[in-house]
């Protein structure tokens, strides 16, 4: 559908946006929106809001509130366009055609995935926000556009159902409101928050609305107060030229420091806030310094936002005070320019005056690598397979950070409370997170689930030797240091699957005199394949090294036959090469060997392995109960190969009569053995006069065991002493 400029349009509803981009638009671009708006307007001719008003009144409202922010004209086209391919005939070609790529690409960015069934609406808000994600890793004016399309939701959010309503406000507070913080957007962010608290926790809002309002004659007055008196006494002192303006907090901001804090509204002190401005930095530190000698500073509430700036590049200094009447005040101190950067965070990097960084794509990157968090966002993207984990990802990384820490360098990292080494190696770069082996804290090493602290100096150190372990996933936090944490497991796991799958293969196809090699250049191998949707050797390797495809099958749906009886294998061949593993695996070379901790199998033992893609082969004594449970077809002949320097953990319960001198007995047996107990616990029994005593020691083989069970049982007060074990494998 073409727009053709002649058509006439209603100048009462566009004169406010055409007056309010006035001042920064070009005629040229007022033609353009007008066109917009013509076309908007008349594909949603005859569709009304909730609320009873024309739709065209949304779009409008959207274009205004970007308006606001002085953004580019493609945006605030695409503010008024944004829901024409969702709700009208109208498609992106034609948008393409009329009003350019750049247009077209950030309606799409924020257009709704209408057109795919989903199984719920969670699932479908997922994916919504994933796309909308990945849009805005490539231009940030897609969030932009979406988040005054949210805000005007959210102010005629009332005729909508309860359901609704509260469906809506908890995505806003959840993603919306954290996602506008972290762009800077500091007003559309407590805007989102005061309106998303109303609807979900209607009676608490409306009881702090009202004590709020209650105060306002009191507040202003207190306010107006303290700007004369600091404006004179700040006069006296300098020469220095400022601005001073006062503030209060938003409903949520106060509810939730009430909630934090286990609070009454009447305990929040920290309502009223302070912001100075000048003109250059050294002007800030001057200022502040004057402040604190008028009243005094409050330890630890002191935060240097200009020496280090948050990650959407706000910079203000902050400092809390004893002010008048004894109220704790919080004053901020930046120069204009950081004011305007505070105030429209991304939006003041995306400006239509800076023509510069949207023609050139390189200074639109260094811009945007000031926001790595949103770039890392773009890589979970690639790693998360589903949306729902996408999204629960995301909800963690949008809430600002609160922990500030340095390199050795210098260099600032932040983080969110409970961030550890780990997420700080994956911070810097992928690889040193992968190879991690340590990490220094001011110095001292620490545990690699130690929480990092404000102004702490972290040192990594790793080795090619060191890899990411599942266990990792439950100490780090961070969406990049888990996604990579996954990805390498993923990577080695399919590699071992390729393995395991190749061996299992080439052994079944021996039972039926068959060569791997002559196996897979069957022409009914390849059919069969790709009527699987496999397209090379490695994905059927993969496919049954994972157990998704049964061998037997797969030969007999190739070869067309089935299966004879097993032949007696040959005697394998003894390598020469010289090993680190205890054990043998019959038909394998270098593969990863694990003993099984539920049995804990020692030399002279029977022992089977078992082929677990996650863990190699878990060799388990023959006997054990877990191989009963498990899938023959993965079971694999493994023999011990001894050395001297081998040495096991065991676990053993001895049922003793509760005397004193008893433990001291056991222990002696193990001394006078030269034998390690890496662990000894004791617990009484509740049903008579016995204890249960629990005993981890090393020993090099099952004789050895056995020969120190046998001491333990002649023991006076010994009643029993049985193996135990530790937690069970899970495969």
């Amino acid at each position: 559908m073409g727009v053709s400029n002649s058509q006439t349009i209603d100048s009462s509803k566009i004169n406010p946006l055409i007056k309010r981009t006035h001042e920064y638009l070009s005629s040229e671009d007022h033609n353009l929106i007008k066109k917009a708006f013509w076309l908007s307007d008349k594909a949603h001719h005859g569709q009304f809001r909730k609320t009873g008003e024309p739709f065209i009144e949304h779009p409008l409202e959207v274009a205004m509130i970007l308006a606001e922010l002085h953004l580019d004209v493609s945006s605030i086209v695409t503010a008024l366009l944004h829901d024409v391919v969702e709700d009208t005939s109208i498609t992106l070609h034609e948008i393409k055609k009329d009003f350019g790529k750049s247009v077209a690409f950030l309606v799409d960015g924020v257009t709704k995935l209408s057109q795919i069934k989903f199984k719920s609406n969670y699932e479908r808000e997922s994916e919504n926000i994933r796309k909308m994600f990945v849009s805005m890793g490539k231009d940030v004016r897609v969030i932009l556009v979406k988040l005054a399309d949210r805000l005007h939701n959210m102010r005629t959010l009332a005729p909508l159902s309860e359901e609704r309503q509260l469906r809506i406000s908890q995505e806003t507070l959840n993603i919306y409101a954290p996602l506008a913080g972290r762009l800077g957007l500091h007003s559309i962010k407590m805007e989102l928050e005061d309106l998303a608290f109303k609807y979900i926790y209607p009676e608490v809002y409306s009881s702090i609305f009202q004590q709020f309002e209650e105060e306002t004659k009191e507040r202003n007055k207190y306010i107006k107060d303290v700007i004369a008196f600091l404006t004179e006494e700040l006069a006296k002192k300098t020469k220095v030229k400022f601005e001073i303006k006062g503030r209060t907090k938003n409903m949520y901001s106060i509810y939730k420091k009430m909630q934090n804090q286990k609070i009454s509204y009447a305990e929040v002190y920290d309502i009223i806030a302070f912001r100075i401005c000048t003109q250059k930095m050294h002007e800030c530190y001057e200022l502040l310094g004057w402040v604190h000698s008028l009243w005094k500073p409050i330890p630890g509430r002191f935060k240097d936002f200009i020496a280090i700036p948050k990650a959407n590049n706000y910079q203000s200094l902050h400092t809390t005070v004893i002010g008048p009447q004894g109220k704790k005040l919080e004053i901020q101190i930046r120069t204009y320019d950081m004011h305007y950067i505070a105030e429209r965070g991304v939006a003041a990097h995306w400006q239509y005056k800076d023509e510069a960084f949207l023609k050139n794509v390189k200074v639109q990157t260094q811009t945007l690598k000031k926001f790595s968090w949103l770039q890392d966002l773009v890589a979970l993207h690639r790693q998360a397979q589903h949306s729902n984990v996408f999204l629960e990802s995301v909800k963690k990384d949008l809430f600002e950070s609160d922990i500030y820490v340095f390199t050795p360098k210098g260099d600032v990292k932040e983080f969110s409370s409970g961030a550890t080494p780990i997420d700080f190696a994956y911070a810097v770069h992928t690889d040193i997170g992968n190879k991690l082996k340590e990490a220094k804290v001011n110095g001292r090493i620490v545990p690699l689930k130690y929480k990092l602290q404000n102004g702490d100096v972290i040192e990594v150190n790793t080795s090619e030797k060191s890899h990411p372990v599942r266990e990792w996933l439950n100490i780090c936090m961070t969406s990049k240091a888990r996604s990579r944490i996954r990805s390498y497991i993923k990577d080695e796991e399919r590699k071992m699957a390729v393995q395991v799958g190749q061996k299992l293969l080439d052994k079944e196809l021996k039972k039926v005199d068959f060569s791997l090699d002559r196996f897979l250049k069957q022409s009914e191998c390849k059919k069969t394949m790709v009527s699987m949707g496999l397209n090379t050797h490695e994905d059927i390797y993969a496919q049954i090294g994972y157990g998704k495809v049964i061998t037997q099958n797969f030969i007999q749906k190739v070869l067309g036959k089935d299966l004879v009886a097993p032949k007696v294998p040959e005697a394998p061949k003894k390598s020469k090469k010289k090993h680190d593993s205890p054990i043998e695996v019959e038909g394998m070379g270098s593969v990863m060997v694990q003993l099984a901790k539920c049995c804990a199998p020692l030399p002279g033992e029977d022992i089977l392995g078992y082929i677990s893609v996650e863990r190699g082969i878990v060799v388990h004594q023959r006997e054990c109960k877990k191989l009963q449970n498990l899938t023959p077809e993965r079971y694999v002949d493994v023999s011990w190969r001894i050395k001297d320097e081998f040495k096991q953990v065991v676990h053993v319960k001895i049922m003793v009569y509760d005397e004193t001198g008893t433990l001291n007995n056991i222990s002696n047996i193990f001394t006078e053995r030269s034998i390690n107990i890496l662990e000894l616990a004791s617990a009484a029994r509740e049903d008579d006069l016995k204890a249960d005593v629990f005993v981890s020691f090393e020993v090099r083989d099952i004789e050895e065991l056995r020969s120190i069970i046998r001491c333990l049982e002649q023991i006076k007060n010994v009643v029993s002493v049985s193996r135990s074990s530790s937690a069970s494998i899970k495969y």
